[in-house]
């Protein structure tokens, strides 16, 4: 109470449309193998999604907020 923070839903929603936003509308997110989270969020605060493409296909996401990571994971993608 008192210190809201932002739904992982959300922010992973946010992930999903950045992953579309950059390979295009075929690329749905198909699965999270893995997320973690660090620290919270607070609703208003800005914030980066930075994308890496592996050579397995898999897509490696980092949140960051004034330059530090408060969450990452990874996500498959499926035509």
């Amino acid at each position: 109470p008192g210190h809201p923070v932002v739904p992982a839903v959300v922010l992973l929603e946010r992930v999903a449309e950045a992953i579309e936003a950059a390979l295009g509308p075929q690329a749905h997110l198909r699965r999270l193998p893995s997320v973690k989270f660090l620290a919270p969020l607070a609703p208003g605060e800005r914030f980066r999604i930075v994308l890496e493409r592996a050579d397995d296909g898999v897509i490696r996401f980092t949140l960051d907020r004034d330059g530090k990571a408060f969450a990452s994971g990874s996500a498959e993608i499926g035509a």
